[in-house]
């Protein structure tokens, strides 16, 4: 997660926060002139956020689409990941962030 919100902070600013401002507006008007109402309030709501001074690794979409590219570009990591989740999760005792192992 870390490494998501360095990436989110780092990739967007700037010329591409600007155009991805620029994007979403034109999605919203899109989505505003089919007359589908959420949708463009949405975009509009994810504009609002990147017209803000607010970190990008704060805004939902964002974060979505940086993990959407991390997924796509290293699928086989995330799904050893999502293996090693399981196993764990299987297993009869975790331990917590205070390092205590405790039984399931």
């Amino acid at each position: 997660m870390d490494i998501m919100v360095e990436a989110a902070d780092q990739i967007c600013c700037g010329e591409m926060r600007t155009s991805l401002q620029r994007f979403f507006e034109e999605q919203a008007i899109y989505f505003q002139l089919l007359g589908q109402v959420q949708p463009a309030m949405i975009l509009w709501n994810t504009v609002g956020q990147l017209r803000s001074s607010e970190p990008a690794s704060r805004i939902p979409v964002i974060r979505d689409l940086i993990h959407a590219s991390l997924y796509v570009h290293w699928h086989d990591a995330f799904l050893e990941a999502e293996a090693e989740e399981q196993k764990e999760s299987e297993a009869p005792t975790y331990q917590t962030d205070s390092g205590l192992i405790l039984l399931r």
